[in-house]
């Protein structure tokens, strides 16, 4: 209070009695209530004070005017009501009527009209309402007659067993006299009078015996105490009153619960105890004591080594699904999305629980629990984050329980909700939560060093001792007493400050870790008494009395979930995390000038022409290279853009695992948003280095392509953001995954150069099928040299034209001498069988492949190979290699006729044969022709295998015949199920089937939990 207040309150005290009224019992009641607000060096101080307003007020009285007196008087009082009125809160108006009841109790010999009259005119202005004023004349014994209609407005204790009303008496046996208590329900605040003759303590204060009119303030943590009373504690008196009005009864116990982690290190010993509705618990303990894993268990995170949980008779475990939605879960991590508002955090996570209600009544809900918890003034400010700080910690707190609190579970479990707050933040935080209790909630909380007023607002204390040990659970003002009980202090009763009533929670870690001392009176590292002696106690004392208890609570209907449907969260989900990345200016800037910003460095470092010369898209050596470079972009844009999304979402889901949310909802809003950014950022690379290169005509079959890849590292980075613990490791974690995609496409280094443990020589190896960039980088590649303006007309004639070159040129020849080799070993009566048999077997198989292609081909005999004597066969096999060789140079000329007459229509259109070049460069690229023809390499067949392999022009092979997975890299075509598919379309279709599997391991979470065995 301020010395103005003070200063008022004094003069009160001296105008409601005169000099020769007051006594020592009236002068004591202001010491007394000034020793409740100041320090002892400041209560003589105004003592002085009050002294001299009534020395000044006495003078007048001997002047013998009375009646000028009592006017004036009455004018102070009015006037000094109202000048403090605004600066004391209702509570300390109520404590200032009671004092000055108490002051005219004790000092008038007779109350008068004059008493009364000054009385009503301070509880008037005080805005005191007359129940709660006559309640208070009642008390201090001014009026003798209790008022009908405030019956549930007190509460006696005395030894008698039978009363009126059970819900407003407590029996105390060995009580002498009575004590009464008077509720004030709007402030949750008591104060009572003790009519008796036993020596009691209200908080380590002796209370005055007999004491007519007296009355003492029973605030939030105090306790009575007597040495024949059981102690009376505030909360049991206040559950006394507010327990009726509890709708829902929650009875949550505890049965010897355990819990052993993988190694068999014991995480919780053996813990039984009860909690209910309207109970404040605290869970309190050093660290590495078990607070953790207690609270993940209680609120059914992890399931118990052994013992189990019961609410209302019903297993949690065993009906996690049906009991959920009674418990809310509030972490220590902050959970809020910094980019959207305080309103935008609150209603999404309503949307997700409520969402059969409409957006109005949502809107409704929201703002009524923002301005329960005071945060409706600050409803359309950003969050932000704890750096970058919109809201202070202590609203970021609230916030944090708002997210649950709207939802109404019946039980809370909350994780430091004080930490790094300041004090007057951290108990306005545990303020709300001791609303919540006292509203029918049953609220568990991990708290470390609690101050004095926090730690009273516990109904319960359960404290933990290192190695898992649960040591005490009771009042928390009573655990002070208990251990110094146990470590036989002499002032074992006292646990409280005598001067300013507070307790130091921490004196208990002091008596529990006290050390023993040796010989020269040096602390030892050994503990007087034990963990396991602690919790051997615990078990003597709380343990076997909870255990003769009967399990009482009343039935109440199974809880319903109100979660809204799949599609509904899928809304929700995305549309919440759109709004927090449009939000995010700088994630959007990056995402979308990254792209283009790449593409613009790339193509102009890749816009190569000779000196002085026009720039030729024809003559670029570098288009094969811009290929493969927008393949590995796009993968790692979709890699970047995805890699963080769930790992930072991973605490909010932690808390929104309680619903029992789609997973399903969640993972496909992410991958839509994931999708929408690709789509923007390819279409801009390509827009840019496209246009810059002079790539034309492809735009479409390019986005695809690179659409296609950066969807497929979206998902994978939502894998590993899904799978790894901490950013860093995602991020670790990205070259790893885009440095084999660039060694092993088959661009850096072919397939058939790689080591002979991984690679093939007739087909695309199987870790490059499992390279997206492998599938991405061929179907570009063939796209563009296939369907370009220039060769999309002559493809089929070049394609029969480089297959019959190919087998007349370079396949006759290996055959040719693979038949001399054959004659040579019949003739030379030196070659095994087996040798023979074996270039026997490659010509037959290679004859039947060439039928199988070209099913027209003069080939005779195929089926008789085997059956004829050396000499037929070697005649037979030239026979049909003359036949070949003849249709195949017949077919060539036929299409190489057909191009040219192409040719000639074609510049004969343009009207130019410089305009035709011109056409042919702007479209055509001669390094990529090299690239997909190999033209470069000096192999152009070989045999491996026991066949013939073609390096001759691959773009040009037609692999219907072969497997889905066994078709050369650049050829034209692939098998698809027996049917013959264009590359770039089958391509494409592996992607998205890639994707899919990825999407799957996603779903399943299948990384996390492979690395957490």
């Amino acid at each position: 209070m301020s010395d103005k207040i003070l200063k008022a309150l004094m003069q009160l005290f001296a105008i409601v009695a005169n000099r020769e009224e007051v006594g020592t019992k009236g002068r004591d009641i202001v010491e007394r209530f000034l020793k409740r607000q100041l320090s002892s060096s400041f209560v003589q101080q105004y003592l002085i004070t009050f002294d001299t307003f009534l020395e000044q007020l006495s003078g007048k009285s001997e002047e013998g005017k009375n009646r000028k007196r009592i006017s004036v008087n009455s004018v102070k009082v009015l006037r000094i009501c109202t000048d403090i009125n605004k600066e004391l809160d209702h509570k300390q108006k109520i404590i200032v009527l009671i004092r000055l009841l108490e002051y005219v109790r004790a000092s008038a010999l007779e109350i008068n009209e004059q008493h009364l009259e000054f009385l009503k005119t301070v509880a008037e202005v005080f805005s005191i309402d007359e129940i709660s004023y006559d309640n208070c004349l009642y008390l201090t014994g001014i009026t003798l007659t209790k008022l009908p209609h405030s019956e549930n407005l007190f509460l006696l204790i005395d030894k008698n067993s039978s009363t009126a009303d059970k819900s407003f008496h407590i029996q105390k046996e060995n009580l002498s006299g009575e004590i009464l208590f008077l509720f004030f329900k709007e402030l949750n605040f008591f104060v009572f009078r003790y009519n008796g003759s036993d020596q009691l303590f209200l908080n380590g204060r002796a209370i005055v015996p007999n004491a007519v009119g007296v009355v003492d303030v029973f605030e939030q943590g105090s306790v009575i105490r007597g040495n024949k009373l059981n102690s009376v504690f505030y909360n049991d008196i206040l559950h006394q009153f507010i327990g009726s009005e509890i709708s829902k009864q929650i009875l949550f116990e505890v049965k010897e619960l355990g819990y052993s982690f993988r190694n068999n290190k014991i995480g919780l010993h053996d813990l039984t105890f009860t909690a209910s509705s309207g109970n404040l618990v605290s869970i309190m303990g050093n660290s590495g004591a078990g607070k953790t894993t207690l609270l993940t268990l209680l609120n059914g995170s992890i399931k118990p080594s052994k013992g189990k949980i019961l609410i209302n008779g019903t297993d949690l475990h065993s009906n996690k699904n049906n009991l959920h939605v009674w418990i809310g879960n509030i972490p220590q991590d902050d959970l809020l999305i910094e980019e959207l508002t305080v309103f935008q955090n609150l209603f999404f996570s309503a949307k997700l629980y409520f969402g059969k209600l409409s957006n109005e009544e949502i809107e409704q809900k929201v703002n009524e629990c923002l301005i329960s918890l005071g945060l409706f003034e600050s409803k359309d400010l950003t969050v932000g984050d704890p750096l970058n700080k919109f809201i202070s910690g202590g609203q970021r707190k609230r916030l944090n329980i708002a997210l649950e609190l709207i939802r109404q579970p019946e039980i809370l479990f909350v994780d430091e909700p004080t930490s790094g707050l300041s004090s007057n933040d951290a108990e306005n935080v545990m303020d709300l939560l001791k609303h919540l209790s006292l509203s029918g909630k049953l609220v568990f909380v991990v708290i470390h060093q609690p101050s004095s007023d926090i730690f009273k607002l516990f109904d319960k204390l359960l404290l933990l001792d290192t190695g898992g040990y649960p040591i005490f659970y009771g009042n928390p003002v009573d655990s002070l007493s208990y251990f110094k009980q146990q470590m036989n202090y002499v002032d074992f009763d006292s646990s409280e400050c005598v001067e300013c009533g507070n307790i130091n929670p921490e004196e208990n870690f002091k008596i529990i870790e006290s050390k023993t001392v040796d010989e020269y009176g040096r602390s030892t590292s050994e503990r007087k008494i034990s963990s396991p002696e602690w919790y051997r106690l615990f078990n003597e004392n709380f343990v076997k009395k909870e255990s003769g208890k009967k399990s009482i609570y009343s039935q109440i209907a199974s809880p319903v979930s109100k979660v809204s449907s799949a599609f509904i969260q899928y809304l929700v989900y995305f549309k919440r995390n759109f709004l927090a990345k449009i939000n995010n200016r700088q994630y959007l800037a990056i995402t979308l000038i990254e792209g283009p910003l790449l593409a613009m460095i790339l193509a102009v470092a890749l816009r190569a022409h000779a000196p002085g010369e026009e720039y030729r898209f024809g003559n670029n050596p570098n288009i094969p290279v811009y290929i493969f470079i927008c393949t590995i972009v796009a993968l790692f844009l979709g890699l970047i853009v995805s890699a963080e999304e769930i790992i930072h979402d991973k605490k909010i889901l932690k808390r929104e695992s309680f619903l029992r949310l789609s997973r399903s909802s969640y993972l496909f809003s992410k991958i839509s948003f994931l999708f929408i950014v690709s789509v923007l950022q390819t279409f801009m690379f390509l827009l840019v280095g496209n246009l810059i290169l002079g790539v034309s005509n492809l735009f479409f079959d390019y986005w695809l392509v690179l659409f296609s890849v950066s969807c497929f590292a979206n998902v994978l980075g939502l894998n590993i953001s899904s799978g790894l613990k901490t950013r860093v490791a995602v991020y670790i974690l990205i070259p790893f995954l885009v440095i084999p995609q660039i060694m092993l496409s088959g661009v850096m280094v072919k397939f058939e150069d790689l080591s002979p443990a991984v690679s093939s020589q007739s087909k695309v190896p199987f870790i490059g099928n499992i390279m997206a960039s492998r599938w991405a980088f061929e179907a570009l590649a063939v796209d563009q040299f296939k369907n370009n303006d220039y060769e999309k007309p002559y493809f089929e004639f070049d394609k029969i034209m480089s297959n019959k070159s190919y087998r007349t040129d370079l396949w006759i020849g290996i055959m040719q001498t693979q038949l001399r080799n054959a004659e040579m070993f019949v003739h030379s009566h030196k070659s095994s069988n087996d040798s023979l048999k074996l270039i026997s077997s490659f010509i037959k198989n290679e004859f039947q492949d060439l039928h199988d292609e070209y099913p027209k081909l003069p080939i005779h005999n195929i089926t008789q190979l085997d059956m004829v004597s050396n000499q037929e066969f070697f005649i037979l096999c030239n026979h049909n290699m003359d036949s070949i060789n003849k249709y195949l140079i017949k077919e060539y000329n036929n299409a190489s006729e057909k191009k040219q007459q192409l040719l000639d229509v074609q510049i004969q259109k343009t009207g130019d044969d410089q305009l035709f070049v011109a056409f042919k460069e702007k479209h055509y690229n001669d390094k990529l022709e090299e690239f997909v023809k190999n033209t470069t390499g000096l192999t152009k067949i070989l045999i491996a295998e026991n066949k013939i392999i073609r390096r001759f022009d691959p773009v040009f092979i037609n692999a219907s015949s072969k497997g889905m997975f066994s078709a050369p890299f650049f050829s034209y075509s692939k098998s698809f199920f027996g049917m013959e598919m264009d590359t770039f379309w089958f391509n494409i279709i592996v992607l998205w089937l890639m994707t899919i599997a990825l999407y799957v391991t996603l779903y399943f979470d299948w990384l996390r939990k492979i690395l957490e065995r």
